[in-house]
């Protein structure tokens, strides 16, 4: 299938790009419909663990209206790389996210860790919100697009539901206790999530659970971190 042949004219929301020549016409590149709700590795011809993915996104004006698009994601850094709309009966393209004064962002999750502005639109917030949670309830691998929910939660200062996002990661990422007798240095999507949740819980008044989650920093990380990330 042909990219020009196939954007804006199918159903499917993710294709993976098996042939694609930088130098000729991007409406040239061969492209699979992947299966599923979310980009995941069992529908892939890369195993998610380095590849060319085109994705259905959503355009989101300053107004807060939205229009169909696409977007260009290289894995595994989960990098962004050029946009497709269709002016005037015809598929252009341009360097994501920024159009304008429009942001375009994911319309599926991806389950695999990145950062999390890509779902994240300053005033329309709620519009990527959507996306991710309706990723994460059918997604087998929840904890990296539960990550993207908690940072933008957290910065939207909705620090309950923050929480609740960074426990899913917790939980999935690093199921081990403190208790362990074994210390996992290195682990610092384990750290970081503690000390941003520490740091929810200290806004909610909720002190003995924040000390919780600051003892798992020093356990994971050490004191030296622990000091770095609480500031005392």
């Amino acid at each position: 299938m042909k990219l020009g042949e196939t954007l804006f004219n199918t159903d499917h929301q993710i294709f993976e790009v098996t042939e694609s020549d930088h130098v000729a016409n991007y409406l040239d590149w061969e492209l699979v419909p992947l299966a599923g709700k979310t980009l995941a590795k069992e529908y892939t011809a890369s195993g998610l663990a380095d590849g060319h993915f085109i994705l259905e996104g959503i355009v989101v004006h300053k107004t807060g209206e939205t229009e169909k698009g696409y977007l260009d994601i290289s894995l595994p850094e989960r990098d962004t790389g050029s946009y497709f709309l269709k002016v005037g009966g015809e598929i252009i393209r341009g360097l994501a996210p920024i159009i304008g004064d429009s942001q375009i962002i994911p319309g599926v999750a991806i389950e695999k860790s990145g950062i999390y502005d890509q779902y994240y639109v300053k005033g329309h917030a709620e519009i990527g919100l959507k996306i991710l949670r309706e990723g994460l309830s059918a997604a087998k691998l929840q904890w990296p697009i539960a990550n993207d929910l908690a940072y933008i939660l957290r910065d939207e200062k909705r620090y309950r539901e923050a929480i609740d996002a960074f426990t899913i990661v917790i939980q999935q990422y690093n199921p081990y206790e403190a208790s362990s007798k074994k210390r996992r240095f290195g682990a610092s999507v384990d750290y970081f999530c503690y000390a941003e949740r520490a740091k929810l819980f200290d806004k909610l008044n909720n002190q003995q659970a924040a000390e919780r989650d600051w003892e798992q920093v020093k356990y994971l990380a050490g004191p030296e971190i622990l000091k770095n990330l609480r500031g005392f």
